[in-house]
């Protein structure tokens, strides 16, 4: 067994045909009645930047202070994103053109440190640099933002014992959160 990180087409192209047992991920609107999803958990999620940021020492942070920075998003398609343009609509907002789009950890990671990019991510996935104190979540309320995290299976799918093994950790895991 072997994990694969893919764009979600690829990885559901593999899925369907068997060589993908499962997709653990942002749920996604299921496309094909041969998938099933499960929804493990609700992700936290937060506007960041670097702690050095001008953003970063304000004590609230508006809509109005966001226009002047560059942006690093999901790409297009992507629940995040989709969730991104719901919340500032929802707000009357314009939503935020990205000056870089990517579903990579370590680029939003490194374009964050270089410089004044904001993005708006899970604080889980970069809560070892926000403890660290080279990034911050921003004081920017975003109530009602989230995405749900799950798995993606084949309708009906005999999955492996190892590949059922290391799911039902995950289920474990998602519990404990």
């Amino acid at each position: 067994m072997y994990s694969l990180e893919s764009p979600y087409e690829q990885l559901c192209a593999g899925l369907l045909s068997g060589k993908v047992d499962f997709i653990l991920g942002a749920l996604r609107p299921l496309a094909d009645k041969a998938l099933t999803s499960e929804p493990l958990f609700a992700d936290r999620l937060g506007l960041m930047a670097a702690a050095s940021h001008p953003l970063a020492k304000r004590r609230r942070v508006r809509f109005d202070d966001l226009k002047d920075y560059p942006w690093v998003l999901s790409r297009p398609g992507t629940p995040l994103r989709a969730s991104l343009a719901e919340f500032f609509a929802s707000h009357g907002e314009p939503v935020p053109l990205a000056s870089v789009e990517t579903g990579d950890l370590a680029l939003v990671r490194g374009l964050l440190l270089q410089g004044n990019m904001l993005t708006v991510l899970s604080t889980h996935q970069l809560r070892y640099e926000v403890a660290s104190g080279n990034l911050r979540v921003l004081r920017f309320p975003m109530d009602g933002l989230s995405r749900h995290i799950g798995v993606t299976t084949r309708a009906g799918a005999q999955l492996s014992a190892a590949a059922s093994a290391l799911l039902a950790e995950i289920r474990l895991a998602s519990s404990a959160a």
